[in-house]
């Protein structure tokens, strides 16, 4: 649930090709969903990354989001 602070959720990883690009990696058993600027959406599963680029919105599930700005 979204109150549960207690466990690590996700974690923020650097591009080993890229300097300066990151990404959020996965690390629950939820699946979220990447709202892509271009208006694409693709799912991110355990272990999977998600960019951190503008415009890109991750949905954790429950209700909570983050907007990449």
């Amino acid at each position: 649930n979204s109150e549960n602070y207690s466990q690590i959720k996700g974690e923020f990883i650097e591009s080993k090709k890229t300097q300066g690009l990151f990404a959020m990696k996965n690390l629950s058993t939820e699946t979220w969903t990447l709202k892509k600027k271009d208006g694409t959406t693709t799912t991110v599963k355990k272990d999977e990354f998600a960019p951190l680029l503008v415009g890109n919105i991750i949905e954790f599930g429950n209700g909570n989001l983050a907007e990449i700005k």
